[in-house]
């Protein structure tokens, strides 16, 4: 058995979400960002600097996806519901939305299909991000108007790294005004 200090980063900051006074020191969270830039460096992938709006009720799942995008060269804003989720989209404009779909009070496909109906967000991005698997997810999916479905735990992370990078360039091709992402060359 391990001495606390003599677990790795991650699983120190693990322990850290399941204990709840405890909190992921520095060190364990550059460790985590250190893990997570592997996938960038193996994959090649440029940063694009983009606003990612990642929305989840599972404090590990965002902690962990938060640094992987960070890594990455995205800055990332977060949300733990739905309502909280539609008042930054409004507010801040992300240039991509990850929503995880099952969420308490409002699901993900009724976010979805919120952000969708509104002229002010229906050309963010959104990536439905679940655990469910089958096909009626991903029809589900379409039918709120969800741009890409992945599934939990996505492996390779650069797979995931590579369908934000879609989201992100069906943006661009679409037209759609951003704060953070260059206009198309």
């Amino acid at each position: 058995m391990h001495e606390a200090g003599a677990l790795p980063a991650t699983l120190r900051c693990l322990v850290g979400f399941l204990q709840p006074h405890a909190r992921c020191d520095a060190r364990a969270r550059r460790g985590r960002r250190a893990e997570a830039g592997v996938a960038m460096a193996e994959t090649g992938e440029s940063r694009s600097g983009a606003t990612v709006l990642l929305v989840d009720d599972e404090p590990l799942v965002l902690a962990m996806m938060e640094d992987f995008l960070t890594v990455n060269g995205h800055s990332v804003l977060v949300a733990h519901e739905g309502d909280e989720a539609l008042r930054l989209a409004h507010e801040r404009n992300p240039d991509v939305i990850i929503l995880d779909v099952m969420m308490p009070a409002m699901d993900g496909y009724e976010v979805c299909q919120k952000l969708k109906a509104d002229p002010r967000t229906r050309g963010i991005p959104v990536i439905l991000h679940t655990i469910l698997k089958g096909t009626e997810v991903e029809a589900r999916g379409e039918a709120v108007g969800a741009d890409f479905v992945v599934h939990k735990p996505m492996r390779p992370l650069s797979l995931f790294l590579k369908t934000v990078e879609a989201a992100l360039a069906k943006r661009r091709e679409a037209g759609w005004a951003s704060r953070t992402l260059p206009p198309r060359p």
